[in-house]
């Protein structure tokens, strides 16, 4: 639910440069009845940012930063996109520096209220961003994987099974797709039609084999809770170089 009317469109753009170059998708953080951590798509404004929120943000120019939101909640002009859930769970390798003591809560009825399936994302002292999944995790141990990895600014992302997951995908129009060998599909890889783009085909693949996201292939659909897509970066002008 949103803070000020808007609804998103829920899709990854079905437009050919945008899915050429998709190459996963996952979850991002709470819903917002649990903490109304801010959110904003494409220069709209869904949830206001929260101060103190550990934040990852996309710029104008299309680097994407992350950081503890100010007490300020203005936007600046060159955010476009931004994300946030709770206080930052690592920064500059240290475990939770705002004293936090709930990082979100299992299903009701569960006797185990601590482990559970944890996601998170963060910047590493290397500029790369890592994407974090464990299956039967505490706040701690997710946060020990982020500092092994060298993590400069850790969000801890959606948890329990179901919402939290990763999504592999090759998308192209239908006659650029590889033929795949018989009984390769199946379980963990699928093969369908783009929903809403005539011509086009995707291949999904969940990021561990397995993994319990519900309505797998989840993110290549609509989508009713936002999620994150990742793409390759427009290294070169023009055309990708011809091969052999």
């Amino acid at each position: 639910k949103t803070a000020t009317g808007e609804t998103g469109p829920g899709l990854i753009p079905r437009s050919p440069e945008v899915l050429r170059r998709v190459i996963a998708a996952s979850n991002a953080g709470f819903q917002a009845l649990h903490g109304e951590f801010g959110m904003m798509a494409d220069g709209v404004v869904y949830l206001p940012p929260k101060p103190y929120a550990a934040t990852v943000a996309v710029k104008r120019d299309g680097s994407t930063v992350f950081g503890t939101w100010p007490e300020d909640g203005t936007v600046p002009p060159d955010i476009t996109s931004y994300r946030q859930n709770m206080t930052v769970m690592v920064e500059d390798e240290k475990f939770n520096p705002y004293g936090r003591t709930w990082w979100g809560g299992t299903p009701p009825g569960w006797a185990d209220k601590t482990h559970t399936v944890r996601t998170g994302i963060c910047l590493t002292r290397e500029h790369f961003v890592a994407y974090f999944y464990g299956a039967d995790i505490s706040p701690e141990a997710l946060s020990q994987a982020m500092i092994q990895t060298r993590c400069k600014f850790g969000i801890a992302l959606d948890m329990n099974a179901g919402h939290s997951g990763l999504e592999f995908y090759r998308i192209a129009p239908d006659k650029e797709l590889d033929a795949l060998a018989p009984g390769t599909l199946g379980g963990d890889l699928v093969e369908g039609d783009v929903p809403g783009f005539e011509g086009w085909r995707f291949r999904a693949r969940r990021f561990i084999k397995g993994m319990g996201l519900m309505n797998f292939p989840r993110y290549i659909k609509r989508e009713g809770r936002d999620f994150f897509y990742m793409t390759l970066r427009q290294m070169l002008p023009g055309k990708a170089l011809a091969s052999g």
